[in-house]
């Protein structure tokens, strides 16, 4: 995962400061932990999404009551967690296509429920040394098979491919998602008006904001460096259009 998460970055943004897998591991570590806290508030009672401005949203009371408890969700009373399905893809999502699912905290792609045949007994640990038991000479001991069971067999095996691709491409594109949000800590070489500077300027750049909403932007960069530097880090042109329109509503 690491390896991958490097390559990313370094593919993304080939100028910029080299990445090293400490680096790469501090920083999810630091965003799964914020997963958890907004994975948790999204689960309460009182609280709700909004897709747009990617942010839990409540009512002031339900807000006031859940802080008193959970001190460490206050920063996202007002505050946008545009990262949430990307790491929920990599940390306790389970992409799944009928019976076959790929579990992305372990690796693992599975076929549903398995019997206790198919796994060894904790009581008989498996011994990777043992010579197998010769085969039987007897042609009944070794059927061929069906033409049915090798019909279901290449069709399982296309479902598992099919369902391996998408597997593949989703984690991916939550790779890249990662990696753009760890390129952001690249930019604490920038001094803060440097930082708002190049966040304004690439929000001149986008298509359909009118004068009075840039107006808006530059007033809301010059407040919040955090707003900058997450404008600056989403790399995708539409989502990031999408999550600034959020943002300024909220204001």
């Amino acid at each position: 995962m690491w390896n991958t998460a490097i390559k990313s970055i370094t593919k993304l943004f080939p100028h910029a400061p080299k990445k090293g897998i400490k680096h790469a591991k501090s920083r999810y570590q630091l965003l799964k932990s914020k997963y958890k806290i907004v994975r948790e508030l999204r689960e309460q009672s009182g609280f709700g999404w909004d897709e747009a401005s990617q942010m839990v949203t409540a009512s002031p009371d339900v807000w006031s009551h859940y802080l008193k408890s959970h001190p460490k969700a206050k920063p996202f009373h007002a505050k946008p967690f545009p990262l949430y399905d990307a790491i929920a893809t990599l940390v306790d999502g389970v992409i799944a296509t009928g019976e076959t699912g790929f579990h992305p905290s372990t690796g693992q792609v599975g076929t549903g429920p398995k019997s206790d045949v198919d796994s060894p007994s904790e009581d008989e640990p498996e011994d990777d040394d043992e010579t197998p038991a010769p085969a039987k000479r007897k042609r009944e001991s070794s059927p061929t098979p069906s033409p049915s069971k090798a019909s279901t067999s290449k069709g399982t095996s296309k479902k598992r491919q099919s369902t391996s691709n998408a597997v593949a491409e989703s984690v991916a594109n939550a790779m890249k998602t990662l990696a753009s949000s760890f390129e952001a800590t690249s930019n604490s070489h920038l001094s803060t008006p440097e930082r708002k500077a190049k966040a304004f300027a690439m929000a001149q750049a986008e298509e359909g904001l009118s004068d009075e909403e840039l107006t808006r932007v530059g007033t809301l960069f010059r407040k919040n460096i955090e707003v900058s530097d997450m404008f600056i880090a989403l790399k995708k042109g539409t989502y990031r259009s999408k999550w600034l329109a959020g943002v300024l509503d909220e204001e």
